[in-house]
Protein backbone atom coordinates (compact mmCIF):
# COMPACT_ATOMS: atom_id res chain seq x y z
CA UNK A 1 0.00 0.00 0.00
CA UNK A 2 1.40 3.34 -0.93
CA UNK A 3 0.26 6.63 0.55
CA UNK A 4 2.11 9.69 -0.71
CA UNK A 5 5.11 7.52 -1.54
CA UNK A 6 5.20 5.89 1.91
CA UNK A 7 4.72 2.17 2.20
CA UNK A 8 2.46 1.17 5.08
CA UNK A 9 3.98 -1.65 7.12
CA UNK A 10 3.32 -3.23 10.51
CA UNK A 11 5.84 -0.78 12.02
CA UNK A 12 4.14 2.43 10.87
CA UNK A 13 0.52 1.24 10.82
CA UNK A 14 -2.11 2.89 13.02
CA UNK A 15 -2.33 1.17 16.41
CA UNK A 16 -5.98 0.36 16.95
CA UNK A 17 -7.67 -2.94 17.81
CA UNK A 18 -10.41 -2.51 15.22
CA UNK A 19 -7.95 -1.56 12.49
CA UNK A 20 -5.73 -4.53 13.38
CA UNK A 21 -8.59 -6.87 12.62
CA UNK A 22 -8.66 -5.64 9.02
CA UNK A 23 -5.08 -4.48 8.60
CA UNK A 24 -3.34 -7.77 9.35
CA UNK A 25 -5.08 -9.79 6.60
CA UNK A 26 -4.32 -7.02 4.10
CA UNK A 27 -0.65 -7.08 5.08
CA UNK A 28 -0.51 -10.86 4.65
CA UNK A 29 -2.15 -10.57 1.24
CA UNK A 30 0.27 -7.80 0.25
CA UNK A 31 3.22 -10.02 1.07
CA UNK A 32 1.72 -12.95 -0.86
CA UNK A 33 1.26 -10.77 -3.93
CA UNK A 34 4.86 -9.58 -3.61
CA UNK A 35 6.17 -13.16 -3.36
CA UNK A 36 4.39 -14.53 -6.43
CA UNK A 37 5.31 -11.45 -8.52
CA UNK A 38 2.22 -11.05 -10.68
CA UNK A 39 2.69 -9.98 -14.29
CA UNK A 40 0.56 -7.16 -15.74
CA UNK A 41 -1.94 -9.55 -17.39
CA UNK A 42 -2.24 -11.55 -14.17
CA UNK A 43 -2.92 -8.37 -12.18
CA UNK A 44 -5.70 -7.55 -14.64
CA UNK A 45 -7.04 -11.10 -14.23
CA UNK A 46 -7.09 -10.57 -10.44
CA UNK A 47 -8.94 -7.27 -10.95
CA UNK A 48 -11.44 -9.02 -13.19
CA UNK A 49 -12.07 -11.75 -10.61
CA UNK A 50 -12.54 -9.23 -7.80
CA UNK A 51 -14.79 -6.86 -9.73
CA UNK A 52 -16.96 -9.66 -11.10
CA UNK A 53 -17.55 -11.12 -7.65
CA UNK A 54 -17.25 -14.66 -9.00
CA UNK A 55 -19.95 -14.21 -11.65
CA UNK A 56 -18.64 -16.27 -14.60
CA UNK A 57 -20.74 -14.38 -17.17
CA UNK A 58 -19.20 -11.07 -16.10
CA UNK A 59 -15.70 -12.58 -16.08
CA UNK A 60 -16.10 -13.79 -19.68
CA UNK A 61 -17.75 -10.60 -20.98
CA UNK A 62 -15.27 -8.09 -19.54
CA UNK A 63 -12.27 -7.62 -21.82
CA UNK A 64 -9.61 -5.77 -19.83
CA UNK A 65 -6.45 -7.20 -21.40
CA UNK A 66 -6.09 -9.91 -18.81
CA UNK A 67 -5.08 -13.49 -19.39
CA UNK A 68 -5.68 -16.61 -17.38
CA UNK A 69 -2.29 -18.15 -16.58
CA UNK A 70 -1.51 -21.56 -18.05
CA UNK A 71 -0.20 -22.92 -14.75
CA UNK A 72 -3.08 -24.33 -12.66
CA UNK A 73 -1.24 -23.52 -9.41
CA UNK A 74 -0.88 -19.88 -10.43
CA UNK A 75 -4.58 -19.69 -11.33
CA UNK A 76 -5.50 -21.18 -7.94
CA UNK A 77 -3.26 -18.67 -6.14
CA UNK A 78 -4.84 -15.73 -7.96
CA UNK A 79 -8.37 -17.05 -7.39
CA UNK A 80 -7.60 -17.56 -3.69
CA UNK A 81 -6.37 -13.98 -3.36
CA UNK A 82 -9.47 -12.71 -5.13
CA UNK A 83 -11.74 -14.67 -2.78
CA UNK A 84 -9.93 -13.31 0.27
CA UNK A 85 -10.19 -9.74 -1.02
CA UNK A 86 -13.90 -10.16 -1.73
CA UNK A 87 -14.34 -11.58 1.78
CA UNK A 88 -12.52 -8.59 3.30
CA UNK A 89 -14.76 -6.16 1.44
CA UNK A 90 -17.87 -8.03 2.57
CA UNK A 91 -16.76 -7.99 6.21
CA UNK A 92 -16.02 -4.25 6.09
CA UNK A 93 -19.38 -3.56 4.45
CA UNK A 94 -21.12 -5.14 7.46
CA UNK A 95 -19.82 -2.39 9.74
CA UNK A 96 -22.43 0.24 10.52
CA UNK A 97 -22.31 3.55 8.72
CA UNK A 98 -21.33 6.59 10.76
CA UNK A 99 -24.94 7.75 11.29
CA UNK A 100 -26.01 4.32 12.41
CA UNK A 101 -23.00 4.12 14.74
CA UNK A 102 -23.95 7.48 16.31
CA UNK A 103 -27.51 6.25 16.78
CA UNK A 104 -26.30 3.08 18.51
CA UNK A 105 -23.96 5.06 20.81
CA UNK A 106 -26.79 7.42 21.75
CA UNK A 107 -29.12 4.51 22.50
CA UNK A 108 -26.51 2.73 24.62
CA UNK A 109 -25.67 5.93 26.50
CA UNK A 110 -29.34 6.65 27.19
CA UNK A 111 -29.87 3.07 28.36
CA UNK A 112 -26.85 3.27 30.65
CA UNK A 113 -27.96 6.58 32.20
CA UNK A 114 -31.48 5.22 32.62
CA UNK A 115 -30.30 2.12 34.49
CA UNK A 116 -27.18 3.35 36.29
CA UNK A 117 -27.65 7.07 36.58
CA UNK A 118 -25.31 9.67 35.12
CA UNK A 119 -21.61 8.87 35.24
CA UNK A 120 -19.17 11.74 35.78
CA UNK A 121 -16.09 11.34 33.62
CA UNK A 122 -14.86 14.90 33.48
CA UNK A 123 -15.97 15.23 29.87
CA UNK A 124 -17.95 18.31 28.89
CA UNK A 125 -19.68 16.62 25.96
CA UNK A 126 -23.19 15.43 26.56
CA UNK A 127 -24.99 12.49 25.04
CA UNK A 128 -26.99 14.87 22.87
CA UNK A 129 -23.84 16.21 21.24
CA UNK A 130 -22.82 12.77 19.91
Amino acid sequence: MMIDGIEVTALNAPQDRLLDRFFQPVMVLKEQIKVIALEEGEVRYLEKLINSGGNTERIESWKNGSFKPEDALRVAQIQGMAKRMIGMVRSVSKLPAYRRFRHVVKALSAYSIENNGPIRTGSVRSVNSI
